[in-house]
């Protein structure tokens, strides 16, 4: 009867802890859902707010510099198509009718966009001086210049 009562303590011990065990990964497993749901939209608030000013109307300067920010690294990774949405739509018609004839220009356009560190800080610089190649146009900064 010891064997029994000795064997059904422990029984009880260990579906206790198995429990509070499962317990205790479930709500771990909430705290880390939770967390990473927070992570995301912090990453996703912190990518609006640094590309807010290209589609804010008021921010001529911020987001002329965005502008011109987004269109060269996508130049650099090769999206020339979504290059040419940063072009005003004039311009972006003439860019599209020269690429169409003559694709090489999209290699020249990618070697023009590889300039020194201190090169692209003086464009960005000038841009602040005078944003005046840039148009608000469709609801955000596009390039008015080639």
């Amino acid at each position: 009867m010891k064997r029994t009562l000795l064997f059904a303590a422990l029984s009880a011990g260990m579906l206790i802890s198995c429990q509070d065990a499962a317990d205790v990964v479930d709500q771990l497993e909430d705290e880390v859902s939770t967390e990473i749901e927070d992570l995301e939209e912090e990453e996703e608030t912190e990518t609006t707010e640094e590309l807010a000013a290209i589609n804010d109307e008021s921010k001529h300067v911020e987001g002329a510099i965005e502008c011109i920010t987004q269109q060269y690294a996508l130049v650099q990774e090769g999206k020339f198509d979504e290059a040419l949405e940063y072009y005003s739509a004039k311009i972006k018609a003439k860019m599209k009718a020269k690429i169409d004839e003559d694709p090489s220009i999209t290699e020249q356009w990618k070697a023009g966009t590889n300039v020194p560190d201190e090169m692209f800080e003086e464009i960005i610089e000038s841009i602040k001086e005078d944003p005046g190649f840039f148009v608000f146009e469709d609801g955000m900064w596009r390039m008015n210049q080639k």
